[in-house]
Formats: C-alpha cells, structure tokens, sequence
C-alpha cells in the first residue's frame, strides 16, 4: 500500500490508496519460535539461518506448509518438503493487477507490459536470484482472471478509461491474462522460487477492478479462487493470500472472518487520483468463505490471511483465526491447518522521513502482536514492507525493523521489483533500478545488503 492518496470523505479513516500497483534461495532457518511464558509475555528465541549462497533451491524441498502444532519447536514456522524451516525474502512482482485492464500492456508481448523491464514483460527469475530472494508474491485482477479470453468484459463505472461513464472494458485484452500468470509460477518453479498469488484488485457486479476493493466479494472473487485453486493445487510452493489489504470501514477482524454486507463500492476514478463512492449493495466474502472454497477444490496449498486497516493492524488476528479444520477435499490422512498471518508494514503515514515517528509501524500493528501470534502456533509474513523513495541513501524504517523480523522469525516480502518503467515509474515504490536488479539508492540498497547478509552470513542475526 503504496502510494497513499485521499479522497475527501475517507481522510479520517487512512484511506491508504495504490494508484495502478496496490508486498535466499530456499532454505530458511532452523530453531523456534516466539513462545509465551506463563503470564503471558512473549520471549523470542532465535532463528538460526541454514540458506545456501545460490538463492534456490530446487527438487523434493521446494514444497511449504505450516508446522504442525504442538510440540518443542514446532508450531509457527513454515516448513519445506524436507521438515526444514523456511524463512522467505522477496519482492511483489507488480503488473498483472493493473496492466492489462488499464490498456498499459501494449507494447509487450505479455500482460504485463513493461513493469519489470525486460523486453517481452515476462519476469526474470535469475535476477532475482542476485538478491538472494526465495519467493515472489504476484498481484492478480480477478476480473482479467475471470474474463478467460479477448471476449471478456466489465464496466468502468466511473469512467477511469476516460471512454465514458459505463463504458465496456476488456479486462484481458490480449487474452493470454492466465497463460502468463501460469507462465510466471512455472518460471518460478523451475528457478526454485516459492510463489505467493495475491487477489489484489476486485469488484463486485460487473464493474471493472481499476483498484483495490474494500474486500473480496461473492459475486466474483469466490469463482476467482475457485479457478486459480483449481490451477496452482498442484504447486506446492504456491501460497494464496485470497485478499490484499482489507479496509472495510470500521469492521472488526472476527467480521472480516465471518463476512458482511457492504452498501458502498469504492471505484477507482479521476485517473486514479482517488476512490470514489457508488452506492451498490453486495455481500463481502469473509475468510471463511474463501478458505472454504479453497479447499473444495482439493487444494492444501497454504493460505495467508490478512488483518484489518489495509492488513496492518495485525493486533485482533490471533483472537480471529479463520477456520481451516476441514481437509480439503479428496485429502487423506492426518490434516493439519494450513493458516499464517499476512502483515503489511510501512512507515507511519504522515510522518517526516528519519524522525522516530516515521519508524513506527503504520496503523496501530506491532511486533508484540506478530510474536503472539507465532507462539500461537501460525507463521507470519509480512508480504508487503516499504521505505523511503530512491532520492536517499538510507532506509531508515527497513534499518529498524528487519533484524527485529529475524530475531522473532518472521518472513518478508518487498514491494516492489519496479524497475523504471513507462507503465508505472513512481519511484517511491521501487526496489530496483534496472531491469536485472541494480538496487535503488535508499529502499533498494539497504534491503538488498539485508538480503544477502541473511542468506550468507554465518551468524544471519548479526545482519544490520
């Protein structure tokens, strides 16, 4: 949650807005997690590093699931095919959530236009290998997945394609919007990555995605995940995160679980400048509903569920687990909830760039909660971080808090690998400079010295 744009009535609430974007190898650490003494307070013990220095890793191990609970050292870790711990680093490859329905993928190949900076748009998984990265995370337009072809279409209602109020859109113009999703997750498999599909961008109705909804929906988002499910189950380094940031006006985390009825759309308009309200009734899908449709398909891949305020107030999670008790369906054997926390953490809004108040956590999230929830027995990740634009040479909020993430064993996702582009060039949410991975000046420079230092160092902890 990137760019953070207002509109007049949403200035009290955050409104965090994404104008056109809306979070090595392999191994992981062992040891344990954050646990929780008997009144109560949580102690971190420490991950100890076990990565190699090629940034993959490849064959049997590249497979995740959640630690089954219970047990010295067992719940609140993500584990690989081998029983190792697997602690993430990456980046969000944006483009596929705005590219393709905004009309901005024409001069490539692909739908994802020129977002990542290689010639054909298709991602480049040996540059990510430079950063020492083990997962991707790729934002997706459930209206571009749904539509299935040239012939699809939905309504801009509020003109965001300037062709008029109601206009017909085609959501995946060049007709290949799943081809080169499935594309992008064999690339990634076979490079040795682990793979996070982010529903990003919905919309109720037949209206058109041109951004982030205030939460998943039954009319579209349901069939959604019924059909990438269906594609990705045979993918066991592929997690799903059936929702990006939910923002849902004072709704509570056990609503969010349940699910709620909505009285207003907010669709993208003004160029993106701002949300703007059309009233349309639809029923929110909760998490229970998504995970259960999830798991009708068959799929055990795991599955990252996200908080209130934009998935950064991550204080009510652990008090509001979703239900994940049925196997899914056609499993047999033994079935272990496949659940972990998805955190989004940026510098406060609003605040001056090095004070001590831009290094606070956006939104009322917090570590303490984070470290709770591991010693709950579910994993955490944090598949969204950010900091400053490339104009500075440090990072002040990334300095802070990724050492802090390693000592409680949490995951971390970037955003974004945003190589200067025509499609989107705000530099304030670039990791990279080049298309092959130059780090950026600031953001870029001080994650990717983080990265490697994690992933080589004998004593990863000591990584500033």
């Amino acid at each position: 949650m990137k760019i953070k744009l207002y509109s007049a009535s949403q200035i009290a609430v955050r409104f965090l807005f994404s104008l056109a974007i809306c979070s090595c190898g392999g191994g992981g650490s062992s040891g344990s997690a954050a646990t929780s003494n008997a009144a109560g307070t949580v102690t971190t013990q420490v991950y100890q590093s076990s990565y190699g220095v090629s940034g993959v890793r490849s064959g049997s191990a590249l497979s995740v699931k959640v630690s089954a609970t219970g047990g010295v050292n067992n719940g609140g870790r993500f584990v690989d095919g081998s029983g190792q711990t697997i602690k993430f680093t990456g980046f969000n490859l944006a483009g596929l959530e705005y590219a393709p329905i905004e009309g901005l993928a024409t001069s490539t190949a692909t739908d994802w236009g020129t977002q990542l900076g290689t010639s054909n748009g298709y991602p480049n998984f040996s540059y990510f290998s430079t950063w020492q990265a083990n997962v991707v995370r790729i934002p997706l337009n459930e209206a571009s997945w749904n539509a299935n072809g040239s012939s699809g279409s939905c309504v801009d209602v509020m003109n965001f394609r300037g062709q008029g109020v109601n206009a017909t859109i085609n959501p995946d113009p060049k007709g290949t919007y799943r081809a080169d999703v499935a594309q992008a997750v064999t690339a990634a498999t076979a490079a040795g990555f682990y793979v996070i599909l982010d529903l990003h961008w919905s919309a109720p109705s037949n209206y058109c995605p041109f951004d982030q909804d205030q939460m998943a929906n039954t009319d579209n988002s349901v069939r959604f995940w019924q059909s990438v499910a269906t594609t990705f189950k045979a993918y066991p380094n592929v997690m799903f995160e059936p929702f990006n940031e939910p923002y849902v006006f004072g709704a509570t985390d056990a609503q969010l679980t349940a699910g709620l009825t909505a009285s207003t759309y907010y669709a993208g308009g003004a160029g993106g400048s701002q949300y703007s309200a059309v009233a349309h009734s639809y029923q929110l899908a909760g998490w229970n509903t998504l995970i259960s449709t999830i798991r009708a398909t068959g799929a055990s891949n795991v599955i990252l569920i996200g908080t209130v305020n934009w998935c950064s107030d991550n204080t009510g999670w652990l008090a509001n687990i979703p239900s994940d008790s049925t196997a899914p369906s056609g499993y047999t054997g033994t079935w272990t909830p496949q659940i972990a926390a998805a955190w989004h953490t940026y510098p406060a809004y609003g605040a001056a760039f090095g004070t001590a108040a831009y290094n606070v956590l956006n939104n009322n999230g917090s570590l303490a909660a984070a470290q709770q929830i591991i010693a709950g027995g579910y994993p955490v990740i944090v598949t969204e971080f950010g900091d400053a634009n490339t104009s500075v040479t440090t990072a002040p909020f990334v300095t802070t808090w990724l050492h802090q993430f390693d000592t409680s064993g949490i995951s971390y996702v970037g955003w974004a690998w945003s190589p200067p582009a025509s499609v989107y060039a705000n530099a304030a949410n670039q990791m990279t400079a080049t298309a092959t991975g130059t780090p950026t000046s600031g953001f870029g420079q001080v994650t990717y010295n983080h990265f490697v230092c994690y992933a080589t160092a004998a004593n990863p902890l000591s990584c500033p």
